[in-house]
């Protein structure tokens, strides 16, 4: 059976470019029929060649217009007028094309086809625009993008969801160009689009921003309520082009400055071609410090963490980095580091050359009801980790500790003390082994943090637990 929904749904999930392609052949049927009306009306025989010429002219000039790159969805006056102009060169080059080569032959069929092809033309595409419009209508949000950049382009390309009423840059040189279609504005006309459109969400289109300018972005798109999503991208680092893309919700990354200005001189002399093993490398810290130290091109990497689900998220995103390097000497040994057997068997095989030592308990109301547990955990570990790496001459090993280790006022925090006063005990021996301490205080999203359960609170419209008296 017939379905007009089916095929309707069909046109609208193709992407950008197979709809211009149609439009076009749509276009030249209704040429040709244009043609055929005037032979039934006078039955007036006309050349093939001269028909092959006027639909080269005619797909020629249908190409490079304006009216194919139009939105649909958002059809108004302008566009119309767009049809008109564009039928207008057709009109001056087919009757230049007539004149040289015909000496006005065809200008009664010019006269005659040009009102109906005019008709048919503009009603073709205020029908589309119904049927998008509907469709568009019913199951989609109005969206508006912010960037013009390779991201928006590959969104809009492959986009069969959203309403792309517009785009906003801060380029003055892309300012009433069209992206696929899309116009793009300047941000100052940021309330008009919002009052013509009524958009309910900004997608962020902008690879590599920085912490500040993002900040400044949600600041200026605060004062219209609307939705704020950020676009996030996945580049081919061989071809540069954007390959895929995800819309994501705005997270503490986006807020907050990690802009460091590491020395990469003396991180990669410790990692460059070095073995290094790093525990609790399932975790927040030990994760992101793994791909962070993959960047220099280490010999090795072995990974401990007792959770099995955390080494493997790590795994699958060391294979998505894309390098265009040789493929990374990695070890996942799933353990507890409580387990000195294993420990010794790892520095027996390995001539490990630094140690990053972030395994660790970090909840702080859990450890108060598991005293021997957190001592089990953060202490002993420490300590024959430290041993281990003194025995085997071990040239940096490097304890992750936290700012709750100064003055420890609970279990977790009075743990880590301890551990950094084993670390400092073997600092004090003569041997060639660095060791060295290093506090983090509360890590954003990691899986110590307190901020997931204030951002749950706030969602929840619930007070928020401060434990500090003042």
């Amino acid at each position: 059976m017939f379905n007009i929904k089916f095929i309707q749904n069909k046109i609208i999930l193709l992407n950008y470019q197979i709809k211009f392609l149609i439009l076009l052949f749509l276009d030249q049927f209704i040429l040709n029929t244009s043609f055929i009306y005037y032979f039934l009306l006078f039955n007036q025989s006309i050349s093939v060649e001269f028909l092959i010429f006027n639909n080269i002219i005619f797909f020629l000039i249908n190409l490079f217009s304006k009216h194919n790159f139009s939105v649909l969805r958002f059809l108004a006056m302008n566009n119309y007028i767009d049809i008109i102009i564009f039928l207008i060169k057709y009109l001056i080059f087919s009757i230049l094309f007539d004149l040289i080569f015909y000496q006005f032959l065809h200008i009664k069929l010019f006269i005659i086809s040009l009102p109906f092809l005019s008709l048919v033309l503009l009603f073709s595409r205020f029908f589309i625009y119904l049927i998008v419009k509907e469709n568009f209508q019913k199951n989609n949000f109005t969206v508006l993008l912010y960037g013009s950049g390779k991201v928006a382009n590959h969104f809009i390309s492959n986009n069969t969801t959203f309403q792309i009423c517009g785009i906003i840059d801060d380029d003055k040189s892309k300012y009433n160009r069209l992206l696929k279609g899309v116009k793009i504005y300047s941000p100052s006309k940021i309330h008009f689009l919002k009052e013509k459109f009524n958009f309910t969400k900004v997608f962020i289109a902008i690879n590599n921003l920085s912490t500040k300018r993002k900040n400044e972005i949600f600041d200026f798109l605060s004062q219209l309520n609307v939705s704020i999503n950020i676009i996030d991208s996945v580049e081919n680092n061989i071809s540069n082009k954007i390959i895929n893309s995800n819309l994501r919700n705005i997270n503490f990354d986006d807020l907050v400055n990690r802009e460091i200005n590491w020395n990469k001189i003396k991180i990669k002399n410790i990692i460059y071609s070095k073995i290094i093993l790093i525990t609790g490398a399932g975790g927040t810290i030990g994760s992101n410090l793994a791909l962070y130290l993959l960047t220099f091109n280490p010999k090795k990497l072995i990974l401990i963490d007792h959770s099995e689900y955390g080494l493997y998220q790590i795994s699958q995103k060391i294979e998505n980095l894309n390098t265009g390097q040789k493929n990374f000497d990695i070890s996942y040994i799933t353990a507890s580091v409580c387990d000195n057997r294993i420990l010794t068997r790892i520095f027996k095989s390995n001539p490990i050359d630094c140690v990053f030592h972030a395994a660790a308990y970090k909840h702080v109301p859990l450890q108060e009801f598991n005293p021997l547990e957190c001592i089990q955990n953060n202490v002993l570990p420490t300590y024959d980790l430290a041993r281990l790496a003194l025995k085997h001459n071990v040239k940096n090993f490097k304890l992750i500790s936290t700012d709750k280790a100064v003055r420890p006022t609970n279990i977790m925090g009075a743990s880590k003390r301890l551990a950094e006063m084993i670390v400092q005990f073997f600092s004090e021996k003569k041997s060639k082994t660095i060791f060295s301490i290093v506090r983090f205080g509360n890590v954003i999203g990691s899986s110590g943090s307190a901020f997931p359960l204030f951002l749950e609170q706030i969602n929840q419209k619930r007070s928020i637990t401060i434990t500090h008296k003042n």
